[in-house]
């Protein structure tokens, strides 16, 4: 059985050299990261559209920290706090006129 508070039970925090902001769920488009154990660092990528200008209130530009928060489904619904580090940001596109946010 699934529910939506299940779903939704993550939270994205970008901290900016002054200041933070907690990205809204629907804002997010997709967000992954790898960790590998012959790898010195965890490595992913975080998409989503920026309702809220970002990208000039932050600024956004390589050196700011991203904190998820999820909490686990089924049984043992553990509790997970991840700190990432930005070190690149390889694209900022934005979105046609044509285009409908679903």
């Amino acid at each position: 059985m699934s529910d939506t508070q299940d779903r939704d039970s993550f939270a994205i925090t970008i901290n900016f050299i002054n200041g933070h902001y907690t990205l809204d769920n629907s804002m997010v488009v997709s967000f992954y990261y790898i960790e590998d154990i012959f790898a010195p660092f965890i490595s992913g990528k975080l998409t989503f559209v920026d309702h809220y200008n970002l990208l000039e209130k932050g600024p956004l530009t390589g050196n700011e920290t991203i904190v998820l928060q999820y909490t686990g489904i089924g049984e043992g619904k553990t509790s997970c706090v991840k700190q990432f580090n930005v070190l690149k940001i390889s694209e900022v596109s934005p979105v046609s006129q044509g285009e409908a946010k679903d």
